[in-house]
């Protein structure tokens, strides 16, 4: 999942600022950082849907669901991994540190609330990838390109609807 911060480099690309050293560096912290933050809510998902996973032919062969890793190792890394990322985008900037922080907490609103909410749902995952986007101009301080925002809202937009038809094409015909 760590694939999705590359879309932080994309506002250093499109500006052409890429191949600035401080942009290019910062660009990579915050990669880091997102990668970090992102990996602790995917356990944090693995722990709320343990039970779900043991069941799914897939998923209960996760570290987690298969007992091949304690819950309390996984509170470890959770707990690691939010000190690592939340450090790390705090000294790149506070707007990206506030970014994590909405980013963390509608995660939680997602996994409790919104997930279950179809057309609500398509625009949240929507939205964490321009996160990433919106992210990627903050940290570098890289005009906001009306452009971008808009490629990126429609694409993610489009290819969000069209995991929500799968998902409901292929639970349909296992009815």
């Amino acid at each position: 999942h760590w694939l999705k911060n590359l879309l932080i480099f994309l506002p250093a690309v499109s500006s052409q600022n890429i191949f600035n050293s401080l942009i290019f560096f910062e660009c990579i912290l915050a990669f880091f950082a997102f990668g970090f933050i992102a990996s602790s809510i995917y356990l944090i998902n693995d722990i709320i849907d343990i039970e779900k996973d043991k069941l799914h032919p897939y998923k209960k062969l996760r570290p987690l669901a298969s007992n091949k890793v304690s819950k309390q190792t996984i509170y470890f890394l959770i707990i690691i991994l939010l000190i690592f990322g939340l450090t790390i985008s705090f000294y790149l900037s506070i707007n990206f540190f506030l970014i994590l922080i909405f980013y963390i907490l509608l995660n939680f609103f997602y996994f409790f609330y919104l997930k279950n909410i179809t057309i609500l749902d398509a625009f949240i995952l929507m939205f964490f990838y321009l996160i990433r986007v919106i992210s990627g101009h903050l940290v570098n301080n890289i005009e906001f390109s009306i452009w971008l925002i808009s490629f990126v809202f429609f694409l993610f937009l489009s290819l969000s609807f069209l995991k929500k038809f799968t998902d409901i094409i292929l639970t349909d015909g296992d009815s």
